[in-house]
């Protein structure tokens, strides 16, 4: 039924399927009775865990359609859109965290949305160069600080900062 299963996290859970005929395979979420959450279709690879009653995922990519949604949305528990990211780059999407997600533009910077999917912090930060940085390293610790950079130099911010 399924090619592949992540473990549940806020009662949803990431897994993998392939339609019959299709060459392609999907991820949708499930609940723990097995029932797919309507109106979300993420490409392979491309549905993050929950994290805080949140998600993000990338739509599935359709070789029938010319022109395809490559958006990236974060969702809420119901399935509800919260918020449309204008950058399409899947993996440098952060997970909330302490009520925050990092989130890019299409140039590469960061803004930070919070839960209602509001951007309260501009796009105007960058993840500090180090071996491994990478989205997660930007995120608000449970002190509610966050290490980015800022014109070159790596900084400290709050979660009030503008």
């Amino acid at each position: 039924m399924y090619e592949s299963a992540e473990g549940f996290h806020n009662g949803w859970a990431v897994v993998g399927k392939k339609q019959k005929g299709e060459d392609e395979s999907y991820e949708v979420y499930i609940n723990k009775a097995g029932t797919e959450m309507p109106g979300v279709k993420a490409g392979y690879l491309n549905a993050s865990d929950f994290s805080e009653g949140y998600a993000f995922f990338q739509k599935a990519y359709d070789y029938n359609k010319e022109n395809n949604d490559e958006s990236i949305y974060y969702i809420n528990t119901a399935g509800k859109v919260i918020f449309k990211s204008e950058s399409y780059k899947f993996f440098e999407h952060g997970a909330f965290s302490n009520g925050m997600a990092a989130v890019p533009n299409k140039d590469g910077k960061y803004g930070y949305i919070n839960t209602k999917g509001e951007l309260v912090i501009p796009y105007q930060y960058f993840i500090p160069k180090t071996q491994y940085a990478t989205v997660n390293s930007i995120a608000f610790s449970k002190s509610g600080y966050a290490t980015v950079v800022q014109d070159g130099k790596t900084i400290t911010i709050s979660k009030t900062s503008k």
